[in-house]
Order: C-alpha cells, then structure tokens, then sequence
C-alpha cells in the first residue's frame, strides 16, 4: 500500500499532460459558425484544416508546421470580408469530451497566406508565403506574482477573436491561428506549437500586399528567444518568434520581400487580449467589456492551477487597445501601439476534472451565445 500512494503524486502530475493537447472546433466568420472537425475523427465539409492528433508539434523543422499534425485539405473556402473578424474556438480532450484549453502560457499568433495558382481547398501549404497579422503575448495584472498571458483567456473557455487587414487584395487566403505553449520551453525541444489553418475566399475593394513574408518551417529556429524560453523565472520580457507583424502597403509589381531568416520580435510584455479573446490586426482598434464568468459546478473561477504552473487564471483582462503590433514595439520597426487593461479578479472554488469538462462546454455554449449577440 506505501508503494502503490507514493506513486500517487507522480501519477496526478501527469494527468493534465493526457489532456494537454488540442484543436480548433470551430471557427466564426462574418457571424457565421462553422463547426470542424476532431482531430482523427469524421471528415464532414468545412473550412478548416483538420489534423491526425491533438499532440503538440515539438521541432521548428518539422513540415506540419505550416498547418498542424498531417493537416488536410478541407472542402470548404469560407467567405470573409477584408477587415471583418474571425474567431477561433479552441478545446482540449477529445470529440466526445471536450475541455476547455488546458494550457495558458505562452502567446497567440495569427499568420495569413494566399493561395497562389489556385484555390484554398487545393492549394499546398508548403508553399504558403506567410504575413503576421497579429500576435498577443502577456497581459495586464500578475497570478502569484507571475505574469498572466492571453492563453489564460483561451484556458477559461474564450474564444480568440483576430481582424483581417481591412486593405488586403482579394483573394483566397490561409489564415494561421497558432498557439505556443512554454509551459516545459526551459529545455531544448519542449516549447509546444499547435497552428490551425482556415480557407477563406476574401472580397473587398482593397489592393494591399504584405510587405514580407516567411515560410513555415522556417520562420522558427529552436533558440529563438520566444522558444527556449524561461517563463517562471522574472522578469519575463518575451521576445515573440518569427517576424514582426506586417505591414499591408499598396501592391506593387516589384513583389514583396521573403525572409530567409527571421529575426524575433522584440516584445514588451502586454496583449491586446480582451475576454473575447479579441486581438487586433495591425489596423484594427478592439474595445471589449467584462462579462461575468458562468461555470455552473463552481464558482466563477476557472480550473486550479496546477502545481508548478500558472494554469489557474483568476482574473480576466479587459483591454482597450490600438495594436500596430498588437503587443508591443518591433525590433524592425520604430513604430509602437498604445493599451490600456484593467483586470478583474474571480471568486475562488475548487474543481474537478469531471466538474471541468461539462463546465468547459457549458461556458464556451455561453461564451458564443454572448459573442453572436454583441
């Protein structure tokens, strides 16, 4: 019996790892919802790319960078509006028990691409010539006296909501919702990348290009900065991966620049994230209120946090921003964006892994019902 519990806390240490994983569920464009598809699952027609696993890609080289674990072409190109948002839903678990999103440390980042000599639903991603639109890093307030990053957001039930460049040429686009997590990116290989790719058929009177673009794999190297990383020990001052969000300029016949190596984006450590997730582009001004959080087996605090980790988020942070690079000041750029936060703490409870799987589908039910009604 001593045996059997003082393997105890080494096997409760890995529970959250089982669960850690995930996928995009579903996407809103224009206010319209389209559900995806599990990861290994039915293969139902949508925009977005499905993927054979929700296990993190772990190299900066390998090719299903581009658009997460063996991405398929999906059936659907999803009309969208330059200058319109998209919302991504992420979730963790599996089809038939989805969790919210386990992790909350580490950024958020948006890529988009066109789909050059074809359609979205045929083209090779490899090729993709890819632009940031958007990247979220910490926000504003401090969880044990660590910083709280715009993945806690996610990790509540939120969605995160991005712009589309409100001058970019139509066309049919990639759009790269990623996420990093850096719960384990102190050691070489462990910083966890989980990209999501959505076909969108984009109209507009706009003729903008972007004026550079990198590839995936690529655009990261194993010691950037943003990858081998040490988030528990301050001051964080996060230096985000791959390039810094791109300018949309006029198109020119000359074409853009492709950079072969990318250096990091120089980053203070603020987010234009709001509870819903919402994160500007580059020309975008995102304001969001607070809505009260309504799990309905606890309190209004989200899930624990684990030991070692910031996973228990208290507090939601409510961002009134004009993102140029939507966290900061770029190393390639003098150019800087402007936020305000507040933060609002929430009650205290207690949970469990049952208790936060039917919470989790229940908030994020809640969460759309508010989104589709703002």
């Amino acid at each position: 019996m001593r045996s059997s519990l003082s393997l105890l806390p080494a096997l409760l240490a890995m529970v959250p790892y089982a669960s850690a994983h995930g996928w995009v569920t579903n996407v809103t464009v224009d206010g319209k919802v389209y559900e995806g598809n599990a990861p290994g699952g039915a293969t139902n027609s949508d925009p977005i790319r499905a993927i054979s696993t929700t296990n993190p890609i772990l190299s900066t080289t390998d090719p299903s960078l581009s658009c997460g674990q063996n991405a398929q072409l999906a059936q659907e190109v999803a009309d969208a509006t330059a200058g319109s948002n998209i919302t991504f839903w992420w979730v963790s678990g599996s089809a038939a028990y989805e969790e919210n999103w386990v992790h909350n440390v580490g950024p958020i980042m948006t890529y988009m691409a066109m789909c050059e000599d074809t359609t979205c639903d045929q083209f090779d991603a490899s090729k993709a010539k890819w632009f940031k639109t958007d990247q979220a890093g910490m926000v504003a307030g401090t969880q044990g006296g660590m910083p709280v990053w715009v993945q806690g957001n996610i990790h509540a039930g939120q969605p995160y909501t991005t712009q589309i460049p409100n001058n970019l040429k139509p066309g049919q686009y990639l759009i790269r919702n990623e996420i990093i997590a850096l719960q384990n990116a102190k050691t070489p290989g462990e910083a966890e990348f989980y990209p999501s790719c959505t076909q969108l058929n984009i109209s507009g009177d706009g003729d903008g290009t972007p004026n550079a673009t990198v590839s995936f794999p690529g655009a990261y190297h194993a010691d950037d900065p943003g990858i081998l990383v040490d988030v528990y020990t301050p001051p964080v001052n996060y230096v985000f991966p791959g390039p810094p969000v791109a300018a949309i300029v006029a198109d020119e016949s000359t074409g853009n620049d492709v950079i072969e190596s990318s250096s990091p984006s120089s980053i203070s450590p603020q987010s234009s994230a709001a509870p819903f997730g919402s994160s500007g582009s580059a020309e975008s001004e995102q304001v969001a209120s607070s809505v009260a959080d309504p799990y309905s087996c606890r309190g209004t605090q989200p899930p624990d946090a684990q030991a070692g980790n910031v996973e228990g988020l208290t507090s939601s942070a409510v961002i009134s921003a004009t993102p140029n690079d939507v966290s900061g000041t770029s190393e390639d750029s003098a150019d800087s964006s402007t936020m305000s936060a507040a933060s609002s703490a929430a009650s205290s409870g207690s949970s469990s892994p049952s208790c936060r799987g039917i919470a989790g589908k229940k908030h994020r039910r809640f969460w759309r019902r508010m989104y589709h009604h703002t």
